[in-house]
């Protein structure tokens, strides 16, 4: 019976090992996973040939920042480039109201309540006006 027992605990350490072994294994290949789909849209954004593709990378580029690695401020800076650009996208508003939810993580409160309210302005009718008016009632 005592050679069972001791058996059964030395089982359950090598399961254990290799579970939070398979655990770090399992961490180490997302972290991969992330920074190969980084590295993707930051090509992407070099051979961007119009705004719109040019757009979409980085705001792709700024979800990978600020969800996956949680990187506010590198978030920030792409989110930014597409709100300044000049020209029309079909992501400004989707890119406008992130740059707001990373204001607001950083705890700059009153930016983040100007750009949100910004959004309102400039696409009323869009689902993300709807998302900043609740951010709004949050702050």
């Amino acid at each position: 019976m005592k050679k069972r027992i001791y058996f059964f605990i030395a089982l359950s350490s090598i399961v254990y090992y290799l579970i939070s072994h398979n655990i770090r294994l399992q961490d180490k290949l997302a972290k991969m996973k992330i920074k190969f789909k980084l590295k993707k849209y930051i090509n992407i954004s070099r051979r961007a040939k119009d705004n719109q593709e040019l757009a979409a990378a980085w705001y792709m580029i700024g979800n990978i920042y600020h969800f996956d690695l949680n990187k506010p401020e590198s978030a920030k800076e792409y989110y930014e480039k597409i709100v300044k650009d000049n020209e029309e996208n079909y992501l400004e508003d989707a890119a406008m109201f992130n740059l707001g939810l990373v204001l607001k993580e950083m705890n700059k409160t009153r930016q983040a309540n100007q750009i949100f309210r910004k959004v309102i302005e400039r696409f009323p009718a869009s689902a993300r006006a709807r998302d900043a008016e609740l951010e709004l009632s949050r702050l």
